[in-house]
């Protein structure tokens, strides 16, 4: 008769124990509030921005929407049994570019989830020339404001702003290490700048 020793039987309790720490829970889809879409711009929608460094004005359209999903797991972190609770969260995407291809925005509302509380959060990315140099996120919808709050706090948010002879209400805005975003709810982008210092600003 084999004869095990102690320590034999305190590594495969534990091998049980970590082998059972964790399971995983499908919760299925989760998609973006209704009321997050109306930070999306419209489709087929051309804009005209203009500098007042150069004569010649550039019109930006947007291409039609698209959705994806992504797996998000969210674990509770409860030792030793740990669980994880996995979702298929909703994307949704609409570009917009210039004749040229020289800029071109991307618009991305995104389901996530934090501390068991989902949100959607709006992404917004600047091209030129296939290169980003300016990117803003905000929080365009939440469960529980709360718990977001530094989540949300990416942007500066201005009531009025006047940017070469055009004035805008409740305007994002985040300066960013290529240049700078200004964002409208109704309008999309209204203003961006580039890394050499040029702003553009919707007509």
């Amino acid at each position: 008769m084999t004869r095990y020793s102690p320590f034999f039987f305190v590594l495969i309790t534990l091998a049980c124990l970590f082998c059972s720490c964790t399971k995983n829970v499908e919760k299925g889809q989760q998609k973006v509030d209704s009321s997050s879409l109306e930070w999306l711009p419209g489709a087929s929608k051309t804009i005209v921005f203009k500098s007042p460094s150069t004569i010649t004005p550039f019109s930006l359209t947007t291409n039609t929407r698209k959705e994806n999903y992504v797996a998000s797991p969210n674990c509770d972190g409860h030792f030793p049994k740990e669980t994880c609770y996995h979702y298929q969260m909703q994307q949704v995407f609409i570009t917009g570019n210039t004749s040229n291809h020289k800029f071109s925005v991307t618009y991305a509302l995104i389901r996530s989830i934090n501390e068991n509380a989902f949100y959607d959060r709006l992404e917004i990315s600047m091209f030129e020339n296939e290169k980003t140099f300016a990117n803003m996120a905000t929080i365009v919808w939440a469960e529980n404001a709360s718990q977001l709050a530094e989540a949300s706090g990416y942007n500066f948010l201005y009531n009025d702003i006047t940017l070469e002879g055009k004035t805008f209400q409740n305007v994002y805005h985040k300066i960013d290490l290529g240049g700078e975003l200004y964002y409208n709810k109704e309008k999309g982008v209204v203003a961006f700048k580039t890394g050499d210092g040029i702003l553009w600003v919707l007509q």
